[in-house]
């Protein structure tokens, strides 16, 4: 039977494969992925606030099914409301679904905690009200922003088609303090995870991304503890629940 270790619900924006692949190339062995694909159109506020206004309703479809979690796949999208909107999020979600839940933002502001980090550098493929829309979110979490740039796609269709070498070259131009924690490359949508670890070894610091995150979040909150290989830093560090 598919999941004897372990099955996870996954709600994602639109039709991108990225988060659904980076979670079927990074799953432990015996354990399952079913997915759900929100109405999106936009990468814009716009945009994001109405397709997040769905999730509880395609959190609903999972009900009564034997899943360990459910996860809501979306960076800006589980911000959109502002401080805190990804925990209104996620209480919707478990009361829809009765399963446990996380978010994109609720998996970062976990791995931000666990790894010390304050300052960040951070690239996105956002526009300027997008990023404005992140670095608020993060501050009121305690999290700084040193540098951020964006690319400024709004078209969900060009998300998964932005080249990894064109964001490892962003990365690699990101100026930022001396005293940055880390570099962040924000958004589910796009293919970053290849990129952790090469530019770990090239900046010295954490490297994090959107998927890297919530995949490392969902299989803690399953309880599952072993170090999780291709997930960089984060991914070696023991996991403190609470």
């Amino acid at each position: 039977m598919y999941g004897d270790k372990g099955r996870i619900g996954l709600i994602r924006p639109g039709i991108t494969p990225s988060p659904e692949m980076d979670f079927h190339r990074h799953l432990p062995d015996g354990m399952a992925l079913a997915t759900a694909a929100l109405p999106y159109g936009q990468v814009t506020l716009e945009g994001l606030s109405k397709m997040s206004s769905q999730v509880t309703e395609y959190a609903r479809m999972y009900r009564g099914f034997p899943f360990h979690i459910l996860v809501f796949a979306c960076t800006t999208g589980s911000m959109v409301g502002g401080p805190g909107f990804d925990k209104t999020l996620v209480r919707q979600m478990e009361e829809a679904s009765g399963i446990p839940a996380v978010t994109t933002s609720t998996a970062l502001l976990e791995a931000f905690s666990l790894l010390g980090l304050r300052k960040l550098a951070i690239i996105t493929p956002y526009s300027d009200a997008l990023n404005k829309l992140e670095t608020e979110f993060l501050a009121a979490a305690g999290c700084d922003t040193a540098a951020i740039r964006g690319l400024g796609i709004e078209d969900t269709s060009v998300l998964p088609f932005v080249r990894p070498e064109e964001l490892f070259r962003l990365a690699l131009e990101q100026d930022a303090s001396p005293d940055t924690d880390a570099l962040f490359i924000s958004c589910t949508g796009i293919c970053a995870m290849d990129l952790i670890e090469p530019l770990e070894k090239i900046k010295g610091i954490p490297v994090l991304t959107s998927n890297q995150a919530t995949i490392w979040c969902a299989l803690r909150h399953m309880g599952y503890q072993e170090p999780l290989p291709g997930l960089g830093t984060l991914g070696r560090t023991p996991y403190q629940a609470g």
